[in-house]
C-alpha cells in the first residue's frame, strides 16, 4: 500500500512539474492563468486525457488543445486564456 501511494505521489509530482513547464512556456497563460489555481484546474484533465505525454510540456499543451471540447470548464477557461495574445 505504501509503495502504491509513493508511486502515485511521484506521478503527481512529475505531472505537476510538466504542467508548470507547459504553463510557463505560454506567455499569455503564464500571465493570465499561470497560477496555482490555473494549474489545479487542468491537472485532472492532464491525467485523464494526456497522461501519455507526461512529462513533455509541449505535448501536454497540444493534447489539451486537441481535446478542448472534452476539458473541464475550469481547464477550458485556462486554455482559452492561453490562446489570447
Amino acid at each position: 500500500m505504501a509503495k502504491t501511494c509513493k508511486s502515485a505521489e511521484a506521478a503527481a509530482l512529475v505531472a505537476t512539474a510538466a504542467l508548470l513547464l507547459a504553463l510557463g512556456e505560454r506567455p499569455a497563460l503564464a500571465r493570465e492563468q499561470g497560477t496555482e489555481q490555473g494549474r489545479n484546474a487542468c491537472m485532472p484533465d492532464v491525467f485523464r486525457l494526456c497522461n501519455a505525454f507526461i512529462p513533455n510540456p509541449e505535448q501536454i499543451i497540444a493534447c489539451l488543445q486537441q481535446n478542448v471540447s472534452t476539458l473541464s470548464p475550469a481547464c477550458r477557461e485556462v486554455m482559452d486564456g492561453a490562446a489570447q495574445p
